[in-house]
């Protein structure tokens, strides 16, 4: 569980009496170095820089730096010092800093709005690595957001620019089990996150603490050595009525949302829906046509809603498309969506690449994906 090591093996050596087991060991680099190209069609090119050192400061710890150098812009330092307590206890301490721009939607998908959003988390938690493909932790999370007015229609009335600093309590969940972590054949992975999050720090009126809820499951069935076939599940629940911040609402869209408590939508713009409950089922079939090419076909249904009970079930709306009528725009987005892709792609030294069709049934445009390079 501490990924301290690039090989393990053992064997059985018998002897009177009963058998020796011998374990055989190899260490990974003790410090090492990564740098990455992506590029894809919703977050353009980006510079990926790692950099992880062990055993610096105390023994057992383990030092990583992310950088993602882009228009969006994302840092991620990470220090993980293992106690040796069983079973597999560490400490984490973490700061994170993202900055993104991002954008309000109308019923059909144009864009009504731009807004500048950056975020710095400064987390601490306790974790447990009973394997490498388990992993629980609870601990707390101060968020400092800051989200920029950059255009907006003027009935909204919108202001310049707006702050909150949140602290929440979680505790996380994560299961893989995926026999590969590009194009896997069989496996299962869950990830579970539940934040508590308080008052301000800075207490506003009419703020109030709430829950909010993540869940994520992928489950793949291998068929034959060519083809096999799987299931995701994407839900997140805002559990409260009152007024509440915007970076914690529940968004639904993209292809590139790794990482992070929103929910993906083939064939939808990044945040292009958004409400406080949402979910996503996908189903898919890959095919393996050459060595290390792949075919895959998706379709996946999903909604947004206000109402929890109207999450899982369609109801009338309004049909006016009104574009200054905020409520009614987001009625029309709370209907179920739909939409499917065909995605052709392998996996190269430097990453996936991989060439999208998508199309969802809020417009009838083709949207076209194209993304090379791993996202680490």
């Amino acid at each position: 569980g501490s990924n301290y090591f690039e090989r393990v093996t053992y064997r059985l050596e018998p002897v009177p009496g009963g058998v020796n087991l011998i374990i055989r060991v190899v260490e990974k680099t003790t410090n090492f170095f990564k740098v990455g190209l992506n590029y894809n069609s919703e977050m353009n090119a980006a510079l990926l820089l790692n950099a992880t050192l062990r055993n610096v400061l105390i023994e057992g710890s383990r030092i990583s730096l992310d950088l993602r150098l882009g228009n969006n812009l994302n840092t991620d330092l990470t220090w993980i010092i293992h106690t040796g307590l069983k079973p597999g206890f560490a400490i984490k301490d973490y700061h994170r800093f993202n900055r993104l721009d991002v954008y309000a939607y109308d019923y059909d998908g144009n864009k009504l709005a731009e807004f500048d959003f950056s975020q710095h988390v400064f987390g601490l938690e306790i974790m447990t690595t009973y394997a490498n493909s388990f992993c629980l932790s609870t601990g707390m999370e101060l968020e400092l957001n800051t989200l920029k007015n950059t255009i907006s229609p003027a009935i909204w009335n919108s202001p310049d620019e707006e702050h909150n600093n949140l602290l929440s309590y979680l505790i996380e969940f994560n299961l893989d089990m995926l026999d590969k972590s590009v194009y896997p054949l069989s496996g299962v992975k869950l990830h579970l996150l539940s934040r508590y999050i308080t008052q301000e720090v800075v207490e506003q009126d009419g703020y109030s603490p709430f829950f909010r809820f993540f869940v994520e499951y992928h489950e793949r069935l291998r068929l034959n050595p060519w083809w096999s076939t799987y299931f995701k599940f994407w839900g997140a629940s805002v559990q409260t009525e009152k007024e509440i911040t915007t970076d914690k609402i529940v968004y639904l869209g993209s292809q590139t949302v790794k990482g992070s408590e929103n929910i993906p939508f083939l064939g939808l713009e990044f945040m292009e829906l958004s409400a406080r409950h949402g979910a996503t089922a996908l189903v898919g079939a890959q095919y393996e046509f050459f060595p290390n090419w792949f075919l895959l076909y998706e379709f996946n249904v999903g909604k947004v809603s206000n109402k929890l009970e109207y999450l899982f079930r369609d109801i009338s709306y309004t049909n006016s498309k009104d574009v200054n009528d905020i409520n009614n725009q987001q009625l029309l987005k709370e209907r179920y969506v739909y939409g499917g892709g065909l995605t052709i792609g392998t996996e190269s030294p430097i990453g996936p690449i991989e060439v999208t069709l998508t199309r969802n049934s809020r417009d009838s445009d083709l949207n076209f994906y194209f993304s090379v390079g791993y996202q680490f």
